[in-house]
């Protein structure tokens, strides 16, 4: 009988992110003839079994084991009225994350294999200050959780009055107002579609002058001064053409008696923005428009002092600056 040949056998893994290798010797001498016909288990074989055994084990540990996230937050101080952006990577085995802060929540969406990013629109009555804030997912059949922070600036925003007619004041005192912008509210936190329908920066969405800010707090009549405004005025001859700034899906196009003829456009992954005043909509629901696509005509229709686009966008259930999207990109 020939002599065994020699042989071995190199494992390499990750488990706990650390390289294991491990050289198993499957046979170092002669092996002995056996003398009955009765199998045996050679000294090697045994050897070998171990190894896989122990290897095998220690993989799936290290599976079983949930990952480290490194959670970014873009910018790391978010001003109240902006849109803070949450990002992180994560084995493929992480499914369905979501953000949550205090009483509040946002979808994570998969931009890129193992990245994932969330979009949180920073109210403009937030508190300044540090935010506890944390991360929830599924990692097989537990919930993994991991937490962070980020800070919050209060935004400077100047004050206004703004002089009503007798009709108009009427809309607030009956409780109308209040209606319209429930209806508002109740379209832009429907749940979200998950694809991303926008693409790099908003353009402006009309021509004209600027004539008030978001978050300059207003005063309607003789009444208290508000919390904030919560778009953008554009001002210019009624009937001056008002257009998508991003594609998305018409979901909204109706006539308020606060606000005049409405759209709400969806951009996707609970990105909305809406339109207000206009004395006629040409955008229907359910139209998918790109971006510069016809969406009304200006007016000044509803509570409005002469005609003027009133631009808002809401992000995961919180209105926001629009204008910051047209200067910075959210991918």
């Amino acid at each position: 009988m020939k002599p065994p040949t020699f042989f071995s056998v190199l494992w390499h893994g990750h488990p706990a992110r650390a390289r294991l290798s491990k050289r198993v010797v499957l046979s170092t001498g002669r092996m002995p003839v056996p003398q009955s016909r009765k199998r045996r288990c050679p000294a090697g074989g045994i050897t070998v079994l171990l190894a896989v055994l122990l290897f095998s084990n220690m993989a799936r540990a290290a599976g079983r084991r949930p990952p480290e996230l490194k959670i970014e937050t873009d910018p790391a101080t978010v001003l109240t009225g902006r849109t803070l952006l949450v990002r992180f990577k994560a084995p493929a085995r992480l499914r369905a994350p979501r953000l949550l802060i205090g009483g509040r929540s946002a979808d994570f969406y998969a931009v890129s294999t193992g990245t994932w990013r969330a979009l949180l629109g920073i109210s403009l009555k937030e508190q300044p200050g540090t935010k506890e804030a944390r991360v929830e997912a599924l990692w097989g059949k537990k919930i993994f959780v991991s937490t962070f922070s980020f800070s919050v600036e209060v935004g400077t925003y100047p004050i206004s009055r703004v002089t009503l007619t007798h009709a108009q004041s009427d809309l607030f005192a009956s409780g109308q107002v209040t209606r319209d912008t429930r209806t508002l509210t109740d379209v832009c936190q429907r749940p979200p579609i998950p694809r991303k329908l926008w693409s790099g920066l908003f353009i402006l969405p009309t021509t004209g002058t600027f004539t008030s800010v978001f978050g300059s707090r207003r005063a309607y009549g003789n009444g208290p001064v508000g919390s904030g405004h919560s778009g953008t005025d554009i001002a210019n001859p009624a009937g001056t053409p008002i257009f998508a700034p991003a594609r998305g899906r018409v979901v909204f196009s109706r006539l308020l008696e606060s606000f005049g003829n409405v759209v709400v456009i969806e951009h996707g992954q609970g990105v909305f923005t809406y339109y207000l005043h206009m004395e006629k909509a040409l955008a229907k629901e359910g139209d998918m428009l790109a971006t510069g696509d016809p969406v009304g005509l200006m007016g000044s229709l509803g509570i409005s002092t002469g005609p003027h686009l009133h631009w808002s966008m809401v992000v995961s259930g919180e209105r926001v600056d629009a204008m910051e999207w047209t200067e910075r990109t959210f991918e």
